[in-house]
């Protein structure tokens, strides 16, 4: 087999997958504004054998030949030898000598190499992981005409984390490789005109992006019934990225097939953490969706998915508080002394919903939201609990008090509250340095991880980048951080730019402007 061929398919193989773990970043709302592009939609194509001929002796013969071609200066056969480096095609699989060979083959301008290259250094394969380093090669290959490359360096240019954020040399950049008919661009490439033309008039906000749950919800038309059933086979169908969110990852492992809405897992995510659980919830109690419509417990869950940091389920509550209804409920219910409404009014003037609260006659004070707070927290209901403990933690609208707000997650705890049991083990990997308290909070972070929950990958990106309980690995905290960018979360995202800017070079280029 031919070396072109061999690093043609592995490049496919390799580059490809690469590219779609590091592009997916930018499908998550900005870090300012929730109006990124999303790039879902596009599937690698099937993969080709990596090489055709199987035989061991004839792999090991064939990367005899390679090697003795890359030591001499072959810039091909120094790929060919990187990628089975990197593959264990004939040689025991080795990344530092894979990086150490592609880099051989990069540094005599082959743009295959250079291009894989790029990919070693953004996921850490072989090298330190350098986002800077990685920019680089795929500019140098971006500009020689590679489409992929001219991708790549287009969602550089609006991450706002390189460098700052341009959305006009963006688009060029994705214009050029979808003229070149490279698949991802030409999916996302009106998204980008989309971005620029509400750029440039300055009108952002009219072309929100949604986290990729709530599409299942486009048809709000029909029965509640055919809705259900909508909603059911727009699961069956959706990503696996969606289905981890949702707590449903199982039934993508094991190629399991539901006839019905796993509503347990859902309910299971949302428990621990999951803002798209807890926004499809909301949304199935605003439209009477499995039962009687349920305005109340559709904020319950909308504010609660906005604590996630679920972009969505805050425009979802901005609407469903619209014109006064969920108000005038909401007062009725409190004033009966419904703890769920409690903690709905108190968080809908948390929220800004104050104007229709007014039009409703239900407009209270600061204090007063605190003091329904207070009481359904005294009634045991568990989202008052944690809600409380997050204002005294965080001081808000209350004097701070760490020390009350673990006290208050400890008796929801207590109450078998999941989420608490995790904002207990995020405190604890950020406070502590008993080993045995830390271990036991990583377990329960991995275990939270497993279901959807947010928080516990941004908990166990913090781990992987202080070397706390894992070890000290700035790739994993990168992936960890950037999968959590992707749903919306902007303490990943300020993470994400913490560790950039511990690696920010002094070039102008990469200056950044805030």
């Amino acid at each position: 087999m031919s070396a072109p061929f061999f690093t043609g398919v592995v490049r496919r193989r390799v580059a490809v997958a690469a590219l779609l773990f590091l592009l997916g970043a930018s499908d998550a709302p900005a870090q300012r504004k929730t109006d990124s592009p999303v790039f879902r939609s596009y599937k690698p194509p099937e993969e080709l054998p990596l090489l055709r001929q199987s035989d061991p002796t004839y792999q090991s013969w064939q990367a005899f030949q390679a090697m003795r071609k890359a030591n001499a200066g072959d810039a091909l056969a120094q790929q060919e030898i990187a990628l089975r480096y990197f593959t264990g095609a004939g040689v025991e699989a080795d990344t530092v000598k894979a990086a150490f060979w592609m880099a051989k083959a990069a540094g005599q301008n082959l743009s295959q190499a250079r291009f894989n290259l790029a990919l070693f250094y953004y996921n850490g394969w072989g090298v330190s992981w350098d986002p800077f380093a990685s920019y680089r090669q795929f500019l140098a290959c971006a500009q020689q005409g590679m489409a992929e490359a001219q991708y790549a360096v287009g969602i550089f240019c609006i991450e706002n984390l390189l460098m700052p954020e341009d959305w006009e040399a963006g688009y060029a950049w994705i214009r050029r490789a979808a003229d070149a008919n490279y698949r991802p661009a030409v999916d996302v490439v009106k998204s980008f005109e989309q971005n620029l033309v509400a750029r440039r008039a300055d009108t952002i906000a009219a072309a929100p992006v949604v986290p990729p749950v709530m599409p299942l919800f486009a048809a709000d038309t029909g029965s509640a019934i055919s809705r259900e059933a909508a909603l059911r086979e727009a699961l069956l169908r959706a990503d696996p990225d969606t289905r981890r969110a949702l707590g449903m990852a199982r039934m993508v492992e094991e190629g399991v097939r539901a006839d019905s809405l796993d509503i347990a897992s859902v309910t299971a995510a949302a428990e621990a953490g999951s803002p798209e659980a807890l926004t499809l919830l909301g949304k199935r109690a605003e439209e009477g969706l499995g039962g009687d419509r349920d305005l109340i417990q559709a904020s319950v869950y909308y504010l609660r998915g906005v604590r996630m940091e679920s972009s969505r389920a805050g425009q979802l509550l901005w609407a469903l508080g619209q014109g006064g209804e969920l108000a005038a409920q909401v007062k009725v219910r409190a004033e009966g002394g419904d703890p769920r409404a409690l903690y709905a009014w108190a968080g809908l003037l948390s929220f800004g919903l104050e104007v229709p609260l007014l039009q409703a006659k239900a407009y209270i004070t600061r204090p007063q939201a605190v003091a329904f707070l207070r009481k359904s927290a005294e009634m045991g209901y568990i989202p008052a609990l944690i809600e409380l403990g997050l204002w005294y933690y965080s001081g808000r609208w209350v004097p701070q008090d760490v020390g009350r707000a673990l006290a208050l997650w400890q008796e929801a705890e207590r109450r078998g509250s999941t989420e608490a049991t995790l904002r207990l083990a995020v405190t604890t990997v950020r406070q502590s340095t008993r080993p045995e308290e830390l271990a036991a909070a990583l377990a329960t972070l991995q275990r939270a991880s497993e279901q959807g929950a947010i928080l516990a990958d941004i908990a166990l990106g913090y781990c992987y980048e202080k070397g706390i309980q894992l070890p000290r690995s700035p790739q994993d905290a990168a992936r960890l951080y950037r999968a959590a960018w992707r749903r919306g979360s902007l303490e990943a995202y300020r993470s994400l730019r913490r560790l950039y800017d511990a690696l920010r070079p002094p070039d102008a280029e990469f200056r950044m402007q805030d």
